[in-house]
């Protein structure tokens, strides 16, 4: 009675959607603790929820190829309007946190530098092959036809990324750390860190010693 009498309240769609997305959520994700919906998943064989799992509404979740596999922890939190994509491999630990519009991929369309994993497609399917230094992409081809380059990533346990952070292909993220609203992270980050900007930069890190937030 009382979720019906909530339900019929001047928040009547936000409530309605709730209760649906629960009942389908002890459906189809019984091990989850609530998806919102609408989400968007692709190639889920391939994408793994961890126990406790929860996510905001219009979340795109996208693991393509023989090869990718896209891993959550357990107790892991996303908000709203989140793409998460990956043709190899994304780690993400378990407790971390995920604010909305945070977008994490582990691949790019085309080959800029050497030494990197590529997925080409072929009939339609994403296939795993080396790539020579020789077959950079020429930027007279279309990027939209051009192979995609990938690296895995790896973020550690308790880890908050903030509102519209970008995580680029080969990125891992130490246990603990925070990444500021609006930041692009291009290189690794330590565990137990603050980092913000464009590229994102450490500002602060934590002092066991002293249990304090220390600026860099």
């Amino acid at each position: 009675m009382k979720l019906l009498k909530k339900l019929f309240t001047n928040n009547f769609t936000y409530n309605y959607n709730l209760f649906y997305s629960y009942i389908l959520t002890k459906i189809f994700y019984f091990n989850c603790r609530l998806i919102r919906y609408p989400i968007f998943i692709r190639g889920k064989n391939k994408i793994y929820l961890g126990k406790n799992f929860t996510c905001g509404r219009f979340n795109r979740i996208d693991a393509f190829g023989e090869n990718a596999e896209i891993k959550f922890g357990s107790n892991v939190q996303i908000n709203d309007y989140n793409h998460i994509a990956a043709v190899s491999k994304i780690s993400i630990g378990d407790d971390c946190l995920i604010a909305s519009n945070v977008f994490i991929s582990d691949h790019n369309h085309g080959i800029f530098s050497d030494h990197t994993l590529a997925a080409t497609v072929v009939n339609n399917k994403f296939r795993s092959v080396q790539r020579s230094v020789h077959l950079h992409t020429n930027p007279s081809d279309f990027y939209s036809q051009s192979d995609l380059s990938a690296k895995p990533i790896f973020i550690g346990n308790n880890v908050w990324l903030g509102e519209s952070v970008i995580i680029l292909p080969g990125i891992k993220i130490g246990d603990g750390s925070i990444v500021g609203a609006g930041s692009v992270v291009t290189k690794d980050l330590d565990s137990l860190s603050i980092y913000a900007g464009n590229p994102a930069r450490k500002i602060k890190f934590f002092d066991h010693k002293r249990k304090k937030w220390i600026k860099v």
